[in-house]
């Protein structure tokens, strides 16, 4: 019968903890400096593994992520208070529609702000640039 700890991951000794969650997990990463001292390695508990660069790609794609996923839930909001206004009207309800309208507004501002800010986020190009060292 295997054990659960047979499959977790001790930390290893040269590691530190930081404060960096894990993409894959959202577990605490530890960093580890390979012994060539060249190379810096993420790993969190349940094993999942990140070099600088590949950490650094995960947490950007994180980024737009949450981003898109924000845009999205004040276009719901919007959309929403729109339909409550109409039902509003349509059912003849005693309810203030100025709150609604505002936070509708609001709503679709923010959206806008939003994806302004996906747009003019300027991802860090990663690739290796090649000189030409006979110039």
């Amino acid at each position: 019968m295997n054990n659960y700890n047979d499959h977790v991951p001790m930390p290893e000794p040269d590691s530190h903890a930081t404060l960096i969650s894990c993409p894959g997990c959202t577990g605490v990463l530890s960093v580890i400096e390979e012994r060539d001292g060249a190379h810096l390695r993420f790993v969190c508990s349940v094993g999942h593994s990140y070099s600088l660069q590949t950490l650094l790609q995960a947490k950007e794609d994180d980024v737009e992520r949450a981003f898109w996923s924000v845009a999205a839930f004040l276009e719901h909001i919007r959309m929403i208070t729109g339909i409550f206004m109409q039902y509003v009207d349509r059912q003849g309800l005693p309810i203030d529609k100025q709150g609604l309208e505002n936070r509708r507004r609001q709503a679709e501002i923010h959206g806008r702000q939003i994806r302004h800010m996906i747009d003019e986020t300027e991802v860090t190009d990663m690739e290796p640039h090649l000189t030409d060292e006979r110039t």
